[in-house]
């Protein structure tokens, strides 16, 4: 019984460091796409040929990038943190303590925008 806990929680880290190489990447690849866009942006007004290298194009793409990408993640987190449900919420609602809850007909309600309706209505 023991011995599935602790390859559950080994397989949990793996999972976890495979989401953060991946996340990484994606940032990288979000910067390198940025770069190319700013890139291509001064290249086409200019009239002499332009170098495919300008370290201060991507000094503008990296942080803003960073910031794009950290301030949606830190208000993202916030929302989940701070999220309170003072009425009884929906079925499939993500309020603290109602994670059991869900079931995939809430999903499917969620996408057609149900829980709106029974968020304003108070039901």
């Amino acid at each position: 019984m023991a011995t599935k806990f602790f390859e559950q929680q080994d397989s949990a880290r793996r999972k976890t460091f495979q989401l953060v190489v991946y996340f990484v990447l994606a940032i990288l690849i979000l910067i390198a796409l940025v770069y190319a866009l700013l890139l291509a942006l001064s290249m086409y007004g200019a009239r002499e040929p332009v170098s495919w290298w300008q370290p201060e194009l991507l000094l503008l793409a990296a942080p803003g990038v960073g910031l794009v990408v950290g301030g949606a993640s830190g208000f993202k987190t916030g929302n989940v943190r701070n999220r309170s449900c003072g009425h009884d919420p929906p079925r499939g609602s993500l309020c603290p303590g109602r994670l059991s809850r869900l079931d995939l007909g809430s999903f499917y309600n969620w996408g057609r925008g149900a829980w709106l309706t029974q968020f304003f209505a108070g039901a």
